[in-house]
């Protein structure tokens, strides 16, 4: 990695505290705050282990637009609760190339570690040997094969 994709990557990676965790609804929740890198905006980062499926979410908590939200992940273990199986990510258009879409990814890998798996790219359903990754993702992606959860937050 050369020093510019490595300052690149830190400054797309605004989680600005640690992540914390919560039991709710029989459940896990990890929270943290990320501070949009344009804006100096603080947002909440929330994601969510709900046994069958995962969730993350961003959501501005600034007034008047308290509540909205910028970014989530929807990943579905199926009913055999298999890593990977379906996912489903987005990223309001206003808020792409800020490090919000590599923010949900990495506290999507925090909540797969927990269970002992790693983050992949979900397949395609047409061709089940490929990823199932759309321009924006593949380029999120980039080379990786898995999404490491980092040990620094």
């Amino acid at each position: 990695m050369t020093a510019f994709s490595e300052a690149w990557s830190l400054m797309k990676m605004p989680i600005t505290s640690p992540i914390t965790d919560e039991q709710v609804l029989g459940g896990i929740k990890q929270r943290a705050d990320f501070t949009d890198p344009e804006t100096g905006e603080v947002m909440d980062l929330s994601g969510y282990d709900l046994g069958d499926s995962m969730r993350v979410e961003m959501k501005r908590l600034n007034l008047p637009s308290r509540g909205e939200r910028v970014g989530r992940i929807r990943d579905d273990l199926g009913f055999a609760n298999i890593p990977n199986h379906y996912r489903n990510t987005d990223v309001e258009g206003g808020f792409r190339r800020r490090g919000v879409g590599t923010a949900l990814y990495e506290m999507l890998a925090h909540l797969y570690a927990k269970r002992g798996f790693e983050v992949k790219p979900t397949k395609s359903w047409a061709n089940y040997d490929l990823p199932a990754l759309t321009g924006d993702g593949a380029e999120l992606w980039g080379d990786k094969e898995t999404w490491p959860a980092r040990d620094d937050l």
